[in-house]
């Protein structure tokens, strides 16, 4: 085994690698996000989500606090890319 083929592998997995134009940077980094939007919204979790109560009709509502969920989300497209590009899906 040669030790600088495998230095040589281990810099081209590098996560800050951007080897494509900035349009395309750009255009994963849009998609990561609107991912974790969908992923946020479809998990619904408890810090995003504001629980009402009607006592004329006795149902529950909910409200999606809007800069909390831009929040989770941002935390939750940060996880999506590092785990993709992890597994160099991206």
């Amino acid at each position: 085994m040669d030790i600088d083929k495998q230095i040589a592998s281990l810099e081209t997995k590098n996560v800050f690698n951007f080897d494509s134009s900035p349009k395309i940077i750009v255009a994963k980094i849009l998609i990561i996000f609107v991912f974790g939007i969908l992923i946020t919204y479809t998990i619904k979790p408890m810090t995003i989500v504001k629980l009402k109560f009607d006592g004329e009709t006795q149902r529950c509502s909910y409200e999606i606090i809007k800069k909390r969920m831009f929040v989770v989300s941002i935390f939750i497209s940060i996880i999506l890319f590092f785990t993709l590009s992890n597994f160099n899906i991206i």
